[in-house]
């Protein structure tokens, strides 16, 4: 879960050991709620945080609008920005995108915001680790072995049908 704190990281190092700062302007938001629909506004109470943490395609994306001008000047195209990217620093990225959008909100929002966020996070967590708990490998395993074998009988009937 990401650490909210007065000093949180708007920064993150990639890969490759390069270091991107994030930083939202009015014109940042503006362009990552038109073209992803995910809005970073301080009403709409940190939801795109949830949003980017199941869907890491759109949060790359969302990144490369927020780093593309420092990604030009290093000469660092969408491809190989896209590379740069594994586990560890999706993560940072991730935590570095939360704390930029934290310091988007006036100075007295910022404390509520960051108790919101981590609130929905952590339920979100908890839902997962639930949803885990209670899934029944072996029900599953049957009810696919099952579904595999009528397929098999389907085709085969449709082959022996077609053969009269």
């Amino acid at each position: 879960m990401v650490q909210l704190n007065n000093t949180a990281p708007t920064s993150f190092t990639d890969s490759a050991g390069q270091d991107w700062q994030l930083r939202f302007t009015l014109r940042a938001l503006e362009s990552v709620r038109k073209e992803f629909g995910v809005d970073f506004s301080p009403s709409a109470d940190g939801q795109a945080v949830l949003v980017l943490s199941r869907d890491p395609l759109k949060l790359g994306a969302v990144l490369w609008t927020l780093c593309e001008s420092q990604a030009d000047n290093l000469g660092v195209s969408p491809e190989q920005f896209a590379e740069r990217f594994d586990g560890p620093t999706l993560d940072a990225a991730y935590d570095a995108l939360v704390a930029a959008s934290i310091e988007l909100a006036p100075r007295g929002m910022r404390p509520h915001l960051k108790a919101s966020i981590d609130r929905a996070l952590s339920a979100q967590q908890l839902a997962m680790r639930e949803a885990v708990e209670r899934f029944d490998v072996e029900a599953f395993a049957e009810r696919s072995a099952a579904q595999a074998i009528a397929e098999a009988e389907a085709k085969l009937d449709e082959l022996i049908g077609t053969q009269d």
